[in-house]
């Protein structure tokens, strides 16, 4: 039987988790203390983001072919360009379908991720400027 698993990814630029729980909630993952959500945590910038990463590396152990995982929104995908261009791949690999708030088509394995990679990018681009114009900073 194939699952709806949520990956919640909190980081700067990033809804709460709070707020992607509960849009998680709402797109049908199971988001009770043994749910099939996974959360991760970015507290620093890295150029090798799946170290810190470790929910994400266990849910793509867990995943089948025929699931769906789930994310809030497009920046929740992963830490960065880099980061999303692997990940993404990774998960069709896995026979998987890809589902980002509904606002994008659900994505099935073997389809074309380049839209979805853009989305990332540019909500990635337009959260750093909004950053950067309160004044955050990068930590290092």
């Amino acid at each position: 039987m194939s699952k709806i698993w949520g990956y919640i990814l909190v980081a700067p630029g990033r809804p709460a988790a709070a707020q992607q729980r509960k849009a998680l909630d709402i797109l049908g993952c199971d988001t009770g203390p043994i749910g099939t959500v996974w959360q991760d945590t970015i507290k620093r910038v890295s150029t090798r983001p799946r170290g810190q990463l470790a929910e994400r590396e266990a849910m793509l152990l867990a995943v089948q072919p025929g699931d769906t995982v789930v994310f809030a929104n497009a920046l929740c995908i992963g830490a960065g360009v880099k980061d999303v261009a692997w990940f993404l791949p990774e998960l069709q690999g896995k026979g998987v379908s890809i589902i980002v708030n509904g606002d994008i088509a659900r994505i099935e394995p073997g389809g074309d991720l380049e839209a979805l990679q853009a989305r990332f990018a540019s909500a990635q681009n337009v959260s750093n400027k909004r950053r950067s114009l309160r004044g955050e900073t990068k930590s290092r």
